[in-house]
């Protein structure tokens, strides 16, 4: 336990591996490092990406919202997907998208110096495009 936490230490005040620059190289070799710990970070980045992508889509939705109306949580999740362009299946599993990514990053070694969270957006919209 003390390592994994002394991973995660690291990992987070180290200074280009913050969440805020991590490079596509970094997510790339942190989920492919079969430890524990870098698989825990793997699968955290990954939902926390997710998640932050699809709220921060939601917000000036929800700023524009000036009759303060209550949007229905499914709308506004469809609203940011499309906004974002990847619509994820509900089924789907979250260790699907860190393959996805993961096979992403594989596959465009040109791009992965930049960052993990675009590569990772881009990734997504890849595999899970919106219906038009």
């Amino acid at each position: 336990m003390r390592l994994v936490w002394a991973f995660l230490t690291f990992a987070a005040f180290s200074g280009p591996g913050n969440a805020e620059n991590l490079s596509g190289n970094d997510l790339l070799s942190i989920c492919s490092d079969q430890s524990q710990a870098a698989q825990g970070f793997c699968i955290g980045y990954v939902n926390g990406l997710i998640e932050g992508l699809k709220l921060g889509a939601s917000v000036p939705m929800m700023m524009l919202n000036q009759e303060g109306e209550d949007i229905p949580t499914s709308e506004m999740d469809a609203l940011s997907s499309q906004f974002l362009g990847f619509c994820l299946p509900p089924e789907a599993e979250l260790r699907q998208f860190v393959e996805i990514i993961v096979a992403y990053l594989k596959d465009t070694p040109k791009d992965r110096h930049g960052s993990a969270r675009l590569l990772g957006q881009i990734a997504l919209a890849e595999a899970y495009p919106c219906a038009q």
